[in-house]
Formats: C-alpha cells, sequence, structure tokens
C-alpha cells in the first residue's frame, strides 16, 4: 500500500512538473519567435472576484511599424497591487498579425513556471534519494547479522529465552502496513556490538505490538544464533533478567 501510494504521488509530482516544462517552452517560444515592444497603460477594465472583491485588468497600447493597438490583459490585479495608468508593460506580438499580443514580465514568464518545474522535482529527487538510502541500508544490513530476515534453521531445537548465546538492544518496533482485515503488524528490532562492529536483528511479523514485553525486560533481546553461519539467527523474544 504505501509503495503504491508513493508510485501514484511520484506520478503526480512528475505530471505536475511536466506541466511547468510546457510553461516554461512556451515562455521560451513567446521571446524568441513573437515581436517584442514596450505598451503602456491606459485604462483599467473593473470586475470582481468570488468574494466580490474589485480586480482590475489592465489596458495595454502598443505601436508596431506606426500602428498603434491594444489588448486587455489576461492577468487582474486586486489591492495594492493594481498597477496605475501609465505604467510600462512589455507587450509580445505575432510579427505576421501585431494585433494579436499578450503581456508578460519576468513572473509569469519564467518565475511561476520555473518554481512549478523546480518544487516537484525537488521533491521527486528526495523521493528518490530517501528510497535509495532505505535500500542501502537493508543492503548493509544483510551483509552482516543486521536486519536480514530470520532464517528457520535446523539446528534451532529450542524456544525459550534461556538458549540465547547473544543478547541485544531492544530498538523499537517497525510497524507493517494493514491487512485486508485493517489488522496491523509488528517487528521487532535490536542491535548489538560485537569486536566493535554494530549487528542489527530483526524478529518475525506479529499480531500485537510487543514494546511493553519488552520494556519489562530491561529492553533487552534474546538472540539465537548460528556458530557455523552468524548470519543465521532467530530472534527469541525479551532477554531474561
Amino acid at each position: 500500500m504505501k509503495k503504491g501510494c508513493a508510485f501514484l504521488f511520484g506520478l503526480l509530482l512528475l505530471a505536475v512538473a511536466g506541466g511547468g516544462v510546457i510553461w516554461l517552452l512556451d515562455s521560451v517560444d513567446t521571446v524568441t519567435s513573437d515581436g517584442e515592444t514596450d505598451g503602456v497603460i491606459v485604462g483599467l477594465i473593473e470586475s470582481r472576484d468570488t468574494d466580490g472583491g474589485l480586480l482590475y485588468a489592465p489596458i495595454i497600447e502598443y505601436t508596431v511599424e506606426g500602428t498603434a493597438y491594444r489588448i486587455e490583459s489576461n492577468v487582474r490585479y486586486g489591492g495594492l497591487a493594481v498597477p496605475d495608468i501609465g505604467d510600462r508593460r512589455t507587450v509580445y506580438y505575432d510579427v505576421d498579425d501585431p494585433s494579436q499580443a499578450v503581456s508578460r514580465g519576468f513572473w509569469t514568464l519564467w518565475f511561476f513556471p520555473g518554481l512549478l518545474t523546480a518544487i516537484p522535482l525537488a521533491l521527486l529527487a528526495g523521493m528518490i534519494g530517501f528510497a535509495a538510502y532505505r535500500r542501502r541500508k537493508d543492503s548493509e544490513g544483510a551483509s552482516g547479522i543486521g536486519y536480514a530476515p530470520p532464517t528457520m534453521p535446523d539446528w534451532r531445537d529450542t524456544a525459550s529465552a534461556s538458549s540465547a548465546n547473544l543478547v541485544a538492544d531492544f530498538m523499537g518496533v517497525e510497524v507493517g502496513p494493514m491487512d485486508d482485515a485493517g489488522r496491523m503488524s509488528y517487528r521487532v528490532k535490536a542491535q548489538t556490538e560485537i569486536d566493535g562492529e554494530t549487528y542489527r536483528f530483526e524478529g518475525p511479523w506479529v499480531d500485537e505490538d510487543p514494546t511493553l514485553d519488552y520494556m519489562r525486560a530491561a529492553n533487552k533481546v534474546a538472540i539465537q544464533i548460528n556458530p557455523n553461519d552468524p548470519r543465521s539467527y532467530r530472534l527469541l523474544g525479551p532477554a531474561d533478567q
């Protein structure tokens, strides 16, 4: 379930970033293919937003080869952001039909599309980096005794903590995904140091949270290790005190 949600969220981020890239490409096309000239605001068209607030769309006049044209800005302003009549704006026009034009500045050309592209890609990079970190930590654990799934070797002839040949520190409980019936699963994490090297262990999945049992055992975990293969172990439960 968690992987599926992460995958869908990643797809959503890619879609948003794709929209930002398309917007940026349109900006590049605007500044490289269209004609550019200065325009001046000669009027304001008043309207209201859904809350009843006043908005104003500038009327911009510009001149191309001696002919004056006017366009209504597709950006509407309210409050202190309302521009003054006489303010100048950059206008991009179709060289084949100068009456077709848009007024766009830094914010709509580069800032907002850049933001729309950069934030999703940064989040996606963080997700990928975190996943790679988790895989690396898991592989590091599997290279020694650490965090490899416990095996069920033939040498295991007892099931009590008294058969343990190692006592490790209780490091908490990992919570697994819910099953179809809505039940949670849990497994114990433990670690200890042997000859200056850290070894990690994990128990099997169980239906009840065992944290209190390990707290009563002073946060100590009994581990039974195969003397012929240290990577083969069994987490027995709370260590006897």
